[in-house]
């Protein structure tokens, strides 16, 4: 799902107290930990479900028949994921325990 922010604040925007998506998208992607999105491109962190396997990253944009997954692409247990813009990188971190990292990776490697 997608809401709308607020200008000035950058806060979600809310109409009496309540912030209301303004889209939402299915597109059967399982495991999926975390979502941002990159000039109208969706990139998405999804945890493996093999024990011990890397994270994969997929992407999809809105209409597309498909996603495109990127394999092994992210750490073991990848979760939220983030863009910034100015420094062109995309940011997870990892949940697995005594292995805890955060990575940043080329956004434009993928959108």
């Amino acid at each position: 799902m997608r809401f709308a922010l607020n200008g000035s604040s950058g806060l979600l925007r809310t109409v009496n107290g309540l912030a209301t998506a303004v889209q939402a998208y299915e597109v059967g992607v399982k495991s999926m930990q975390g979502a941002t999105m990159i000039r109208g491109k969706f990139v998405m962190s999804v945890s493996d479900t093999v024990p011990g396997s890397n994270g994969d990253l997929v992407t999809y944009t809105p209409g597309a028949a498909s996603v495109t997954r990127f394999t092994n692409h992210l750490p073991i247990v990848p979760e939220d994921v983030s863009y910034w813009a100015a420094q062109n990188r995309l940011w997870t971190l990892t949940e697995s325990a005594g292995k805890r990292s955060v990575v940043g990776i080329r956004a434009s490697a993928y959108a």
